[in-house]
Formats: C-alpha cells, sequence, structure tokens
C-alpha cells in the first residue's frame, strides 16, 4: 500500500502481520479435474474456488444461485450437494462440506486493495457478487443471520428469507478467540 496516498496505521499495511496471507491459487485434485478449490495454509480450511450454481477455473461455468439462510442450511442445501457430488466421493474428494463461521468469513477479506473489493478475485474468480452467507442465527432472533460482504467489509445480518449466495468451507471449525502460542515471547 503506498503510504503517500494511504496513511501509515491503515490495515492494508498490515495485510501481512502476523502471517502473510495463506491462500494458493485455485486448483482441482487430479482425481477431480472439473472441482476447483482454493486452500488456506494459514487457517487449514479449504473453500470451494466458485460460488454454488458455478464452476470451472473461473467460475464462469453456470449462474450463481442465491438460496435463503434457511435453503442453504437445509439437508438438501448447497453444501450438501457437493459433499453428494462424485458419486457420493464428495466435491474435490471432500464430503465435509459446510457453511462457513462467521469468524472463518473474514479470514478471507483482503485489505490489501484500498479500493476494493477485499475478497481476492484471483484466488475467487467471477464473482457475479461479494455478498455470502454465514452458518448463524443472530443470537436471540430467528428471523435474522449473519452474512459478510467483501465488497464493503462488511460482517452484517439480514432477514433469513433474503437470497444471498453460497461458498461452501471444509476443515475443522474456526471460532473467534482461538490462539495459538507462538512461544515467542
Amino acid at each position: 500500500v503506498d503510504s503517500s496516498t494511504h496513511p501509515l496505521g491503515q490495515d492494508g499495511h498490515y495485510v501481512d502481520i502476523p502471517n502473510p496471507r495463506g491462500l494458493l491459487p485455485p486448483a482441482a485434485p487430479e482425481d477431480y479435474p472439473e472441482d476447483f478449490i482454493t486452500q488456506d495454509t494459514l487457517t487449514d480450511l479449504t473453500w470451494a474456488t466458485c460460488p454454488s450454481g458455478t464452476s470451472g477455473p473461473d467460475c464462469l461455468t453456470g449462474t450463481a444461485i442465491g438460496y435463503s439462510f434457511l435453503e442453504a442450511r437445509q439437508a438438501e442445501g448447497p453444501c450438501t450437494i457437493l459433499n453428494n457430488t462424485n458419486e457420493g466421493e464428495g466435491f474435490a474428494g471432500i464430503t465435509t462440506w459446510r457453511l462457513p463461521t462467521p469468524f472463518e468469513s473474514i479470514t478471507l477479506l483482503d485489505l490489501s486493495n484500498p479500493e476494493g473489493p477485499t475478497l481476492d478475485t484471483g484466488q475467487f474468480p467471477g464473482l457475479p457478487s461479494f455478498v455470502f452467507w454465514n452458518d448463524r442465527f443472530v443470537s436471540g432472533t430467528p428471523d435474522t443471520a449473519w452474512y459478510t460482504d467483501y465488497e464493503n467489509i462488511l460482517l452484517q445480518s439480514r432477514t433469513v428469507e433474503d437470497s444471498l449466495l453460497v461458498r461452501c468451507v471444509a476443515g475443522p471449525p474456526l471460532e473467534r478467540g482461538q490462539f495459538r502460542d507462538q512461544a515467542d515471547g
């Protein structure tokens, strides 16, 4: 980030602190050449590269499908569909796809581009929208749920009937407040 146009102390100056970003370029496993995934080496999460309804290396095959929050979470929802793909072997050979937690979704924020968007389109290409459901209702309100807006850097709530995109994730769930002692002081 250029400090002449963006003063020091802005988020973009600290993108790699405490660690550099760990997103690998989209790739398809050898046994599943049509199933593109984006792996995060820092969080050990694996993301479906394309939003539900799209596929291919550029995510331009198909049409992105919006789901209500309740549709996204149900047994026939988009992440379950991924789990049952490839004759039950799962999308990219993974059968543990699910909606991300709010904390997991914000690990994808890329603050190095002060003009936005904040979702790296190299790792997540062909985006028709930057708004995706998370897996949680807002506490105490069964009619609203959390979503992440990567264009406007928001973790917000919306009514569960709204139609948003879904990007599924696999891996051990990350929760806010999980820290690992680096034994460095």
